[in-house]
């Protein structure tokens, strides 16, 4: 690849500044990625949770007596 680059008159180390901006910016947007994977899962868990009380409270109107 640095043959290419000299071909073009761009030194091989002249473009280490923008991979490593490129790296920073992946690393970046895998950090929010994985943020707001944490909050969906949060979010997952509550409504389950709910699910879950709602179906425990069904379940005992069912089971009451009708008078």
């Amino acid at each position: 690849m640095g043959s290419r680059l000299q071909r073009l008159g761009v030194p091989a180390d002249d473009t280490k500044p923008v991979w490593e901006q490129v790296f920073k910016e992946i690393l970046e947007m895998r950090r929010e990625r994985s943020m707001r994977l944490d909050r969906i899962e949060v979010v997952v868990r509550q409504n389950r949770a709910d699910l879950h009380r709602v179906e425990d409270r069904l379940e005992k109107l069912e089971r009451k007596p009708i008078q």
